[in-house]
């Protein structure tokens, strides 16, 4: 009885003055359209659901986890990281957010698509522009038809004479109305 009290005094000390928040992290809200938005499940690094392409590493925003994906800027034409889901019919109001960072002389961003049976709908753009994890947000009125899907397309940029890297994390886009 007395190794039970013990073991709990000195885990939860840890909750109690904040030093665990980098786990503190919920990979996904109950709104949140996306399947993996931190690139991680349960303090492990997870590509579930995004296609492959750019690095899983070890940095978050506060409240985000461990892990983050970085995406190099690359030669024309660019690298592009996906995930797609199938839209709800009809009109809605979407808000697409994420957290993100970039280092170097060019920097990447993210672009919400709407994918029809045959064309491709570019819609939200997020350009990631600055140095320290920044949350950045917009909101978009949508419609869509049965068999559409909506597209979540992350970059690093594109350059053939200077390099950068673009962070990105918690990336989710939710139904508002």
């Amino acid at each position: 009885m007395m190794k039970i009290y013990i073991l709990v005094f000195i885990l939860y000390p840890s909750f109690w003055f904040g030093g665990c928040d980098q786990f503190a992290i919920n990979p996904f809200t109950e709104a949140d359209l996306l399947t993996n938005p931190s690139f991680e499940f349960f303090g492990q690094p997870s590509r579930v659901a995004w296609t492959d392409g750019g690095t899983i590493v070890r940095d978050a925003p506060r409240g985000g986890g461990l892990w983050c994906l970085e995406i190099d800027a690359t030669w024309f034409p660019a690298l592009f990281v996906r995930t797609t889901v199938p839209a709800p019919v009809g009109f809605h109001q979407y808000k697409f957010s994420l957290w993100g960072k970039y280092h170097g002389a060019i920097h990447g961003g993210a672009r919400l698509i709407v994918k029809r049976a045959d064309s491709l709908d570019y819609r939200s753009m997020i350009g990631v522009v600055d140095t320290v994890w920044t949350f950045y947000t917009t909101t978009d009125m949508i419609s869509t038809n049965p068999g559409d899907s909506l597209i979540v397309q992350l970059t690093g940029g594109a350059s053939e004479l200077l390099s950068g890297r673009t962070f990105f994390d918690l990336c989710e886009l939710e139904e508002i109305r």
